[in-house]
């Protein structure tokens, strides 16, 4: 049984020594060189190697970190909830969490972050339940969710008033909770569902310009350019792609484009699982259709700003 441990007024070695004896695994960073999980261990631009990779609990294997790094007092800790089975809220905004769910947080493991701005602000702690495949880290008004590939800091961290409110084991998340968060339905209980991807792209076919099918040519033109700028630029493969279908379904959306043409063109340039990839196309459209009609008339008019029909970097409106 996994179960966040007590670390308060514990020093930082002691602090490690707590976490993998409940079986969390962990991984020390830096923080002078910031609040960035992986800046010690693992390359970033390999999926292989990326530092998520390394979270352990051996013994012999944290030591190591002690002789390379130095001791544990000048470092921080941090661990990846999906590489043992675990899924954490990262809570930012409490008040935007959907009110009808958040008895569900009431009873889970929780780490307050920052109680000078929010007494329930931190993090949840559940287990996915068991042979669940594997969960990314979508966004929500509310925050993040951290679970494969995702990163959380531990307490204590140095000049940081994060603690432990509630320790304790990790419960299995319940169906309901993880289809709020794992695709990004942010509704109350018995609100509709929302559109599966192939209705979506029924619906979505680039009509509004049909006579005029350079513009969804070069809709197509522009993400496949920002696509492999972002993977030159070091982004993994799972990031690109959840950046790049936010961009590409939200303008299908908006009539520049048709939402089976972003889809085909992007699988294509895809090599991962393919239900890797129909979960991200599942998250997204859950993202874009629970978005509000200002932030999609937002997307549309940056959308028009290039003269070349190009897409640019604002896919940061569909959140």
């Amino acid at each position: 049984m996994i179960e966040l441990p007590d670390t308060n007024g514990l020093s930082m070695g002691r602090a490690a020594k707590a976490y993998i004896d409940a079986g969390i695994p962990i991984v020390p960073f830096n923080p002078a060189r910031g609040k960035v999980c992986g800046n010690l261990l693992g390359n970033a631009s390999d999926d292989q190697d990326n530092w998520y990779h390394h979270v352990s609990t051996d013994r012999a294997v944290i030591d190591s970190w002690r002789r390379k790094f130095g001791p544990f007092r000048q470092l921080g800790l941090a661990t990846s909830p999906g590489a043992f089975g675990a899924i954490v809220l990262d809570v930012d905004k409490p008040d935007d969490f959907p009110r009808d769910w958040r008895s569900l947080l009431e009873t889970a493991p929780f780490t307050q972050t920052r109680p000078d701005e929010h007494l329930k602000r931190g993090h949840y702690w559940f287990m996915l339940p068991a042979s669940h495949p594997p969960v990314g880290n979508p966004k929500h008004p509310w925050g993040e969710v951290r679970s494969t590939g995702g990163g959380l800091v531990l307490a204590p961290f140095p000049n940081d008033a994060r603690h432990v409110v509630r320790s304790g084991p990790l419960p299995e998340i319940s169906a309901e909770l993880l289809s709020l968060v794992a695709v990004g339905r942010c509704g109350s209980r018995g609100s509709r569902g929302t559109p599966s991807v192939e209705e979506f792209c029924k619906r979505h076919t680039g009509a509004k310009y049909a006579d005029k099918p350079q513009v969804g040519e070069g809709k197509l033109n522009g993400q496949i350019t920002i696509h492999k700028q972002k993977l030159a630029a070091g982004m993994n493969e799972h990031d690109a792609m959840v950046y790049m279908l936010r961009m590409g379904l939200g303008e299908a959306e908006r009539g520049f484009v048709s939402a089976k043409a972003v889809l085909d063109t992007f699988r294509a340039r895809w090599n991962r699982s393919d239900r890797e990839f129909q979960d991200i196309a599942r998250w997204t459209v859950a993202i874009i259709e629970g978005s509000s009609e200002q932030a999609r008339a937002e997307f549309e008019a940056m959308s028009r700003r290039d003269k070349r029909s190009d897409s640019r970097e604002y896919a940061h409106f569909y959140r």
